[in-house]
């Protein structure tokens, strides 16, 4: 119930946090996507956003249960296992939406972009045997029941000071879930694999 209610309070911080950021208008598209949703033509965007001018489009992605909340997501700057992803959250208004500031970060990847994911406390090469465990073989142990048999990819890792890793996965605006909890990278002669170590957290919407 906690960890819930933590995760309540955060996104109520984040309501109020975005809400307090100055605010820029995107026109929504006459034509509607296949699901008959809004959408938004890249030339909007980056006359809006010139910030995102030149990147790729990596996902548009908007969540009805929280009232429509989307998020843009743009690739740039791709180099070695490197990339740069530039993001902005918005909130739907009359004919089109209302985003806040460009946030940027970099992420790291294995074979592609699209699948990347940020680091904390630690390197690339240290969190590589970590993506490669978790996508070969998934994670070891009594996992969380709601996690299930699904393999969605990995969002962050973070090192912690016992020497284990936080793992994120998911994103609430374009899956609906967003999910962590704690691994350790265990090796026994050549087999590499991930263990479950606890700290569950998890959210949908």
């Amino acid at each position: 119930m906690r960890r819930y209610a933590l995760l309540t309070l955060s996104l109520l911080w984040l309501c109020a946090f975005s809400q307090s950021e100055p605010r820029t208008f995107i026109p929504s598209s006459p034509v509607k996507d296949g699901r008959g949703l809004r959408s938004y033509r890249e030339s909007d965007i980056f006359a809006a956003l010139p910030e995102l001018r030149g990147g790729k489009k990596l996902s548009e992605c908007s969540n009805s249960i929280m009232s429509g909340a989307t998020e843009l997501v743009f690739l740039s700057d791709i180099g070695n296992n490197e990339v740069t992803i530039k993001s902005v959250r918005c909130t739907p208004v009359d004919k089109g939406l209302s985003c806040g500031a460009v946030r940027r970060m970099r992420n790291y990847f294995l074979e592609s972009p699209e699948r990347s994911f940020s680091l904390e406390n630690l390197t690339f090469a240290r969190a590589r045997p970590i993506v490669e465990a978790y996508r070969a073989g998934g994670v070891a142990g009594e996992m969380p029941e709601w996690f299930g048999a699904s393999r969605p990819d990995v969002v962050s890792i973070t090192a912690l000071p016992d020497g284990s890793y936080r793992m994120r996965f998911g994103n609430v605006y374009c899956t609906g879930c967003s999910s962590a909890f704690n691994v350790r990278l265990e090796t026994s002669g050549t087999e590499v694999r991930l263990l479950y170590v606890g700290d569950p957290e998890g959210v949908c919407f």
